[in-house]
């Protein structure tokens, strides 16, 4: 989930890295991923969120009209909690929620990792997301953040917390769409997760995971020379892009008829979508079929295509799009991977 605002930017090309200690955590079908904290361990499923750099926990804490209902860590409850005396925080996300609490420091571990870090502890929020259906443990905030967590930043995030223990700066995000399932890597690059080269964009926000994608094509067509700021965000479900961009592509769709009141290509459904290439400096991330295809709107006969036009510069890249490539978050170099996979 991204807070309000962000910056963006061009590109490099890309590298691997070979670890000597592998650490990885499992992504389920809702990108939460399970997360350990204090002793004896208290389980809960936290949003895994580029968008956001806070490592910020449901609490018992909450007044119990603030409560998701769902699982919820209790600081009384660990015996290797310490209340940071002083540090407080205050959250705000584009989708309308806002927390705000205090900070303790008690053990965290996220798959094979583990450490003692200072994270965000909940005390109250608006209520907004607070969903029992489906209740979120907190987010856990991967954003680039060059700063930290807390109102005056010097809090370290988790990924700052664990740079000591990687081999390299990084993380990478591989999520399956046929299996509902992924699979984030810490510290290095995975090559058989990938195929072909990894092309990469520099970021020079002081927080998001920003770039300028470099233009965009369908299908085998020629790449089209278009400048547009993105943030990606594993936090969000879906992923926009500028109005032009979804028309153009509506265009070579055999029966797309493009909606200029909702920004989006209608089609008929069952029938054939081409892909939709981004690209990133030199290289073409490819967007197949299966990730533009969707059943809203197939009452009607005519499906509306996942390609979303959004005006203005806060656009993002999502869950939608992210899963149809191998995604490199490379902290050390300040910049973004992307690398094609193959069918799901």
């Amino acid at each position: 989930m991204l807070p309000p605002s962000f910056y963006a930017f061009a590109l490099l090309v890309g590298h691997t890295t070979a670890a000597t200690t592998k650490y990885s955590v499992s992504l389920d079908d809702t990108w939460h991923v399970p997360i350990l904290l204090g002793k004896p361990s208290q389980s809960l499923s936290m949003i895994f969120d580029t968008g956001a750099g806070s490592l910020a926990a449901h609490s018992a804490l909450l007044p119990a009209n603030e409560s998701s209902g769902g699982p919820a860590y209790d600081p009384a409850k660990s015996s290797t909690a310490t209340l940071v005396k002083g540090d407080t925080y205050t959250n705000s996300y584009a989708s309308g929620h806002t927390g705000s609490g205090i900070v303790y420091n008690d053990t965290v571990s996220v798959g094979n990792l583990k450490l003692r870090m200072a994270f965000e502890v909940a005390t109250s929020n608006n209520g907004v997301n607070n969903d029992a259906s489906g209740p979120s443990g907190g987010d856990f905030g991967m954003s680039f953040a060059a700063a930290g967590m807390s109102d005056d930043y010097h809090v370290p995030t988790f990924l700052q917390a664990v740079r000591s223990k990687l081999d390299s700066f990084l993380f990478t995000v591989d999520y399956d769409k046929a299996s509902s399932q992924g699979n984030v890597d810490f510290g290095f690059i995975d090559q058989t997760r990938y195929t072909g080269k990894i092309g990469y964009l520099p970021i020079n926000a002081k927080y998001f995971w920003g770039v300028n994608f470099t233009g965009y094509a369908v299908g085998n067509g020629a790449l089209h020379a278009r400048i547009w700021t993105s943030v990606v965000d594993t936090g969000t479900s879906t992923t926009h892009v500028p109005p032009d961009v979804v028309k153009a592509y509506c265009s070579q769709v055999n029966g797309g008829t493009y909606d200029t009141g909702a920004l989006t290509c209608r089609y008929p459904c069952g029938g054939p979508l081409p892909d939709f290439v981004i690209g990133v400096g030199s290289h073409r991330a490819v967007i197949t079929e299966e990730y533009l295809k969707s059943s809203a709107g197939s009452s009607s006969g005519n499906c509306v295509s996942k390609l979303q036009g959004k005006e203005g510069n806060s656009v993002v890249f999502g869950q939608s799009f992210i899963q149809a490539q191998f995604m490199v978050f490379d902290h050390a170099n300040a910049r973004v991977g992307f690398a094609n996979k193959g069918s799901s």
